[in-house]
């Protein structure tokens, strides 16, 4: 994934909420469907706590506590620890 549009993508998932669907990220980015998921592991590896919501049928970040798109929490509660 390149950095800017690694950038972008949590860009938007923290401001864009319940719009991220896999086909807005195709045509944001203009990638495949399998670099959008290829892509949003790699958010996950790093730290980024991206979830998919079923409610809503996009993916967001997931905030510390499950409120969804909330930055400033977010940015304050520092990179998320690996699961084990």
């Amino acid at each position: 994934m390149c950095l800017l549009r690694m950038t972008r993508c949590v860009y938007d998932l923290l401001t864009q909420p319940g719009k991220m669907t896999v086909p807005e990220l195709i045509r944001r980015y203009g990638i495949s469907p399998r670099t959008v998921f290829r892509d949003l592991e790699r958010l996950r590896q790093v730290g980024i706590p991206v979830v998919y919501d079923h409610d809503q049928g996009c993916f967001r970040i997931e905030t510390p506590n499950g409120a969804p798109n909330d930055g400033d929490k977010l940015l304050a509660a520092g990179p998320a620890s690996p699961a084990t």
